[in-house]
C-alpha cells in the first residue's frame, strides 16, 4: 500500500468471523484521523488521531479513491472534525468510520457503502428475497400461507423500515453539525460541489 497524507485509507478486519473496512484519513508522521477505532467500545469512541500502526494492525489497507480530491483539505477537514466533534455517538449502522472518512475526503459525501451494499442489499438478498420466493410459490400452488410467515413479513418490514429510518437520520444529524459549524475555508470550490 503506497499511501499519502490526505490519502482516504480503508483497513480490512473481521470481527466475530464477519469481515467489515475501517476508515480513517493518512496524516504525515505514522498518524491517521479516525471515528471509534477501538473494536471493544465504539459508541464511547470519538473522532481522534491515532497512529497508522494500530490502525492498520497488521491488516490489508487499501486507499479509496474519490474524483476531485484534495489531500490537503481532506487533512484540514479531519483536524477540524478532532477539534468540532459532532455531538452523535458512534452509531455502526448511521454514523461510522466511512462516513466521517468519506466526508473529510470528499467534503460532501456522508455515505457508508459497506452499510448500504451489505446491510441493506444483503437483506434483500438473503432474507426479503428467499421469503418473497416462498410466498409466491405458496400462493402459485393454492397452499395457505402460515400465519408465522405472515410474521416473518411483518417483522422484516418493520426492522428494514426502521434501519433505513435510522441511517438517514444518523447522517441528517451529521450533515446539521457540518452547515452549522464548518468554517467558510473548508468547504468545497469544486464544480460539483457548485452545481
Amino acid at each position: 500500500m503506497a499511501s499519502q497524507p490526505g490519502d482516504h485509507l480503508c483497513v480490512h478486519r473481521r470481527r466475530y468471523g464477519l469481515p467489515y473496512t475501517h476508515h480513517a484519513i493518512n496524516f504525515p508522521d505514522g498518524r491517521v484521523v479516525e471515528f471509534g477505532g477501538s473494536t471493544a467500545n465504539k459508541p464511547a469512541m470519538g473522532v481522534d488521531f491515532g497512529s497508522f500502526e494500530r490502525f492498520a494492525n497488521g491488516d490489508r489497507v487499501d486507499v479509496v479513491h474519490h474524483e476531485d480530491h484534495d489531500p490537503t483539505l481532506a487533512m484540514r477537514r479531519a483536524e477540524w472534525l478532532v477539534s468540532c466533534p459532532p455531538t452523535r455517538r458512534y452509531n455502526g449502522i448511521g454514523f461510522n468510520c466511512e462516513h466521517v472518512a468519506r466526508w473529510c475526503a470528499t467534503g460532501w459525501e456522508t455515505e457508508s457503502l459497506q452499510i448500504r451494499h451489505r446491510l441493506f442489499l444483503g437483506r434483500s438478498l438473503f432474507i426479503g428475497g428467499p421469503l418473497g420466493l416462498w410466498l409466491s410459490w405458496q400462493a402459485r400452488t393454492g397452499r395457505s400461507v402460515p400465519r408465522t410467515a405472515v410474521a416473518a413479513v411483518g417483522v422484516y418490514s418493520a426492522t428494514t423500515i426502521w434501519t433505513v429510518s435510522a441511517y438517514h437520520n444518523e447522517i441528517r444529524h451529521f450533515n446539521k453539525h457540518i452547515r452549522e459549524n464548518l468554517p467558510a475555508s473548508l468547504l468545497r470550490t469544486t464544480a460539483r460541489a457548485r452545481s
